[in-house]
């Protein structure tokens, strides 16, 4: 198709058949320059969800090193007498408390969970549907969603 020429009053040849078709370029040229996040304000959003899931991983990278701690002042003799003075930080014993073990195994849990609710969320504000989230947690997309949907506060 060829597009009209400039009128005889003067003026610039025309780019576009329609208006239409100029908006439509339009329409193409914002989707292109703005990449996958869309606006600048989707691209603050996800930005924002990367460092909550980097806060996330710090926490729950926290709580295992905490449980490593305490295994680890466990399985070594108990201390004599003599070894408590010199090493008075010594992390409680995990025997020691009611549960301990499964205590800090269930913080270990908490922050993980936290962890991969701060994920779903950037990915969600990164474009990704709920079928590929669920594909990668090993659910179905309703069931990701049901999960994971920001509940609208009252």
């Amino acid at each position: 198709m060829q597009l009209p020429q400039a009128s005889v009053a003067g003026g610039r040849p025309r780019r576009f058949c329609s208006e239409r078709c100029r908006s439509a370029w339009r329409r193409y040229v914002a989707r292109v320059h703005r990449g996958r996040h869309g606006s600048y304000e989707q691209w603050e959003a996800a930005a924002e969800h990367r460092h909550q899931v980097a806060t996330a991983a710090y926490e729950v990278a926290s709580a295992a090193r905490h449980l490593a701690a305490a295994l680890a002042a466990e399985s070594d003799d108990p201390p004599t007498p003599l070894d408590t003075w010199r090493q008075p930080q010594r992390p409680p014993r995990l025997s020691d408390q009611s549960a301990g073990h499964t205590q800090a195994a269930a913080a270990v849990l908490a922050a993980a969970q936290k962890l991969a609710a701060a994920a779903v969320a950037a990915d969600r504000a990164a474009g990704h549907s709920w079928e590929a989230i669920g594909r990668v947690l090993g659910v179905s997309a309703d069931t990701a969603a049901r999960r994971y949907r920001p509940r609208a506060g009252p």
